[in-house]
């Protein structure tokens, strides 16, 4: 699952930031343990945690837009989960 694509991307920031998101989401992290915030984030991606809150505000936001849109998602499969056992 790739979220964000790393095609036009130069900066080895943004990219190692990038590829941590693409991970996360994917359920797939190399470094963290995976949870859906931005400790987590910085972590995975190798970096300090205020390059992702004052220098990459805008992969900051993306990352909490596509976790918030997964977390929705596992809360809908549980409950429909739960629909099926009554």
């Amino acid at each position: 699952m790739t979220v964000l694509p790393l095609d036009n991307e130069q900066d080895p920031v943004r990219r190692d930031i990038i590829a941590a998101i693409n991970r996360l989401l994917a359920g797939t992290p190399h470094r963290s343990n995976g949870r859906l915030n931005v400790t987590q984030l910085a972590i995975e991606a190798g970096v300090k945690r205020w390059h992702l809150t004052h220098q990459h505000t805008d992969l900051k936001d993306r990352f909490q837009a596509e976790a918030a849109r997964e977390e929705a998602k596992r809360t809908k499969a549980a409950q429909t989960g739960d629909d099926l056992v009554l």
